[in-house]
């Protein structure tokens, strides 16, 4: 595994160190699930009354990118649902994510790439959530 990053004084990016990487690996781990625990436990409930299998706290098999609520549909496609509160926006409308969620998001899209995404912002989660389970019915 490799990270690298990019300084503001460099056009090329810098890979770390194996002792550096490991040390950010560990420390990222460590991180918690930040969040609202209300809010992704109250969309797991919705989806799991709604008869959807899902699984809330998931982690990619590493455990380095948390998923909030994955969801699991029928002929192995998966879902990853991201809720999204207060704090992973600007305050004021229109409310944009910050740098912490998108990076969260980009990180796992480009490690499983095959997966979808749902991200249900504290501010109209239920309006996408039901669009979601209405498309699956469809479908």
């Amino acid at each position: 595994a490799e990270l690298a990053f990019r300084r503001a004084d460099s056009s090329s990016p810098v890979l770390l160190s194996a002792p550096m990487y490991s040390l950010c690996e560990r420390a990222w781990l460590a991180n918690p699930i930040t969040g609202d625990p209300n809010l992704r436990q109250e969309v797991y409930r919705e989806f799991h009354a709604m008869g959807l299998d899902c699984e809330a706290d998931w982690r990619t098999d590493d455990g380095l990118i948390p998923v909030d609520v994955m969801v699991f549909l029928p002929g192995g496609s998966q879902v990853a649902c991201f809720t999204e509160g207060p704090e992973s926006y600007t305050v004021s409308e229109p409310h944009l994510p910050l740098a912490r969620a998108k990076l969260r998001w980009t990180i796992l899209r480009r490690r499983q790439p095959d997966l979808k995404y749902l991200v249900l912002p504290f501010y109209d989660w239920r309006n996408i959530a039901n669009e979601f389970i209405t498309s699956l019915k469809v479908s």
